[in-house]
């Protein structure tokens, strides 16, 4: 597991990921972070995470929907920099006989939307990074060999796109794959979805074994 990220000094800082089992980490993230979010006008700019976590409990009931936040241990206080959540028993789109984790919504920080709540020079970077690594993680511990996927959301364009495909070097699921469960009604294959198998989820693992 992750123990520290970054800092833009090249220097690290102590992180922790929290299981959420109750609203206040999320009622810290909407009132402290999602606002400033919505300024920015990014695609995640109208998430409401105590909604997403109320939805998660019930779209996924037999998935085992999960929630964490990456918690920044800064020198007064510690604060969430991201937040993910995961539905941990879905079906591998590319092999329907195995299992994997689904990372079905997933946020991380801008700078500009945590200087208020923390030190510019506590804030760290690989936040997004870190969350894929969470779910490889959460992946292998519920015996599914590191496998995940996802949707990148068409709202955040090539952009976001090319960051799933270089920055966390994942592999796009071939547009001939017929997703399983719901997703194959909510999106149908729309050439956005990606995936780690075992191999590359190991590879995945190891860009960030300094920071174990």
């Amino acid at each position: 597991m992750i123990r520290s990220l970054p800092l833009a000094n090249g220097l690290s800082i102590g992180i922790a990921f929290q299981r959420i089992n109750s609203v206040g980490v999320l009622n810290t993230w909407q009132r402290d972070i999602q606002h400033c979010i919505a300024a920015l006008g990014r695609p995640d700019s109208g998430w409401n995470w105590r909604n997403i976590s109320r939805m998660a409990a019930v779209i996924g009931i037999r998935q085992s929907p999960s929630i964490f936040a990456l918690m920044v241990s800064g020198a007064t206080t510690a604060y969430p920099s991201a937040l993910v959540c995961l539905l941990e028993d879905t079906v591998y789109p590319m092999d329907p006989d195995f299992g994997a984790v689904y990372v079905y919504y997933m946020s991380a920080a801008p700078e500009a939307c945590l200087t208020a709540i923390a030190r510019r020079d506590e804030i760290p970077k690989l936040g997004g990074q870190a969350l894929i690594d969470l779910a490889i993680q959460r992946s292998l511990a519920r015996g599914h060999d590191g496998r995940v996927w996802l949707h990148a959301a068409p709202a955040g364009g090539q952009g976001l796109f090319d960051w799933y495909r270089n920055a966390c070097g994942m592999q796009l699921v071939p547009g001939n794959v017929t997703l399983p469960g719901m997703r194959r009604f909510a999106t149908g294959n729309d050439g956005r979805y990606f995936y780690h198998d075992d191999r590359s989820a190991q590879h995945a693992l190891a860009r960030l074994s300094q920071y174990r």
